[in-house]
């Protein structure tokens, strides 16, 4: 912290990877519950974190981090691209820049840059999906139809992992707790709210499972728009 800044806020300096706790983060996550997520999830959950706060020097420490715990090169990839959904395309392009020049994204990785959308918005919003989708046109067409035809996500995370997964980023703020706390407890409170959702039926009867949770497979209708694009045609003839 480096005082305050013309705002009257704290200046913060971007904090180096090993003050973030390799996995670790304090030791105040505990890892033996069932619903805890995976070594290589909270590894990614940490460059996730670091490039929203544009801890840019910390990145290629995080991505080794990940490595280290079985992260794929496929999946630090998709964790940096999916910055642009919360920190922006510059964000996100600063990330990529900053790990390539460190060397720790190599080569190139496919992924789907075009044709029909895969189904993973309504595997989320099911029965609500139109509603949904109505209100995001409403705000922002152009952004919408992005976020129709770009969305993949993940599926069948615990209501304890996806809190361990808020936690990471908390703990890797440079803010006081004073500050967080409010913040942490209106997390906590939307994190239960959306367990409550999705563990109940529509009539408020309990969702009744058997066995481990399944992760569904977000399919794409054309599996030949996964891929790494050419270079378009040059302009400036």
């Amino acid at each position: 912290m480096q005082g305050l800044g013309a705002t009257g806020l704290h200046k913060l300096d971007p904090p180096s990877s090993s003050s973030f706790g390799e996995i670790s983060c304090d030791g105040r996550l505990p890892h033996t519950s069932p619903g805890s997520i995976s070594p290589i999830d909270q590894a990614l959950v940490q460059l996730y974190t670091a490039g929203c706060q544009h801890y840019w020097t910390a990145l290629p420490d995080l991505a080794d981090a990940a490595f280290r715990q079985g992260a794929s090169e496929k999946e630090v990839w998709a964790t940096v691209r999916h910055l642009i959904v919360f920190a922006g395309y510059a964000s996100c392009l600063a990330a990529t820049s900053h790990l390539r020049q460190a060397g720790k994204l190599k080569g190139q990785v496919p992924g789907k840059v075009g044709g029909p959308p895969g189904d993973a918005f309504e595997k989320v919003y099911d029965k609500v999906t139109d509603a949904v989708r109505a209100k995001l046109y409403d705000w922002d067409p152009v952004l919408a139809e992005y976020i129709r035809l770009h969305l993949a996500m993940r599926f069948g995370a615990s209501h304890a992992s996806v809190w361990q997964a808020v936690e990471v980023g908390f703990q890797m703020s440079a803010r006081p707790n004073v500050v967080l706390q409010p913040i942490i407890h209106s997390a906590r409170a939307a994190v239960d709210k959306a367990a409550k959702k999705v563990s109940s039926n529509r009539d408020g009867s309990p969702v009744l499972r058997t066995g481990p949770i399944v992760e569904p497979v977000v399919t794409n209708p054309d599996p030949t728009w996964v891929r790494v694009p050419p270079l378009p045609p040059p302009f400036n003839k």
